[in-house]
């Protein structure tokens, strides 16, 4: 499996027939693998995008940021499971601040075929968006 790591507007396009997994995925617990099993059985190469650092901890609503799994046990899980490719977008105030308008178009410049997250995942400033929106943008795969 390959990792690449970096701001999320300078992450590369996906391959071809790339689907992208959504989320934080701290524990990579079986919520988190029933999406990436989702993704595998579409029948197109998965790729995972999570961040460097918790939301919660860059937004300040945790004090410390404590994770259950690091980058590195999660790639690890990542790669038992099948994944293609894991992205690490780094997750900053600037990052935070993106609209959903603007966090869609990134998710859409990376390419993918289409895109599975959990019923729960938030994005965008505010956390405002969720998959209902992320699923019903004219501009969304």
């Amino acid at each position: 499996m390959k990792i690449i790591s970096g701001d999320i507007s300078k992450l590369p396009p996906l391959p071809a027939h790339t689907v992208l997994c959504l989320g934080y995925f701290d524990g990579v617990h079986l919520g988190h693998q029933a999406i990436v099993g989702a993704a595998l059985h579409s029948g197109n190469k998965v790729a995972v995008l999570t961040f460097d650092h918790s939301p919660k901890y860059i937004l300040g609503l945790n004090q410390n940021e404590e994770v259950i799994s690091s980058i590195e046990d999660r790639a690890v899980i990542f790669d038992n499971l099948g994944v293609s490719l894991l992205l690490v977008a780094k997750f900053d105030p600037p990052f935070a601040a993106l609209t959903n308008v603007q966090f869609i178009q990134e998710l859409n410049r990376l390419n993918p075929v289409s895109v599975y997250c959990g019923p729960d995942y938030r994005f965008g400033q505010l956390a405002k968006g969720d998959p209902n929106l992320l699923k019903d943008s004219p501009d969304a795969r």
